[in-house]
């Protein structure tokens, strides 16, 4: 899908498409060692999957991004199981794609929820261990 499709509505249901945890890690980690600004889209193609869809985990990590910038969602001393299980919430957590031209009063995604699920999935954690 390229960039177009995914923001012009023809990619279809309007949800952004679930991503692998180790692309949207891998772009969070490139994202996270350089300081702000823009980035060529390019600049990320080596860093996916070869069948990564681009635009969605560029979406998803943005996301991520406004929370752990307003709600300190990933701090560094976050440990890192927990981080991993943030990473595969975010990569698969329903997300409806923002639509260009339309003003939001918050993130196009259902937070509340998103934080009960990762609740839910270290809940699932803790009840794994011996």
């Amino acid at each position: 899908m390229t960039g177009l499709e995914f923001w012009d509505g023809r990619s279809g249901d309007g949800l952004v498409p679930s991503v692998e945890v180790s692309d949207l890690k891998e772009v969070w980690t490139t994202t996270q060692q350089h300081s702000p600004g823009a980035f060529a889209y390019s600049a990320f193609t080596s860093k996916c999957s070869q069948d990564a869809d681009l635009t969605a985990v560029l979406y998803r990590v943005s996301m991520l991004q406004l929370l752990a910038n307003h709600a300190g969602l990933l701090p560094p001393e976050l440990p890192s199981e927990i981080r991993d299980v943030v990473f595969a919430v975010a990569a698969d957590f329903p997300m409806k794609r923002a639509e260009i031209g339309r003003v939001y009063e918050g993130p196009s995604m259902d937070l509340q929820g998103f934080v009960e699920k990762i609740e839910q999935e270290l809940r699932l954690l803790g009840a794994s261990r011996p």
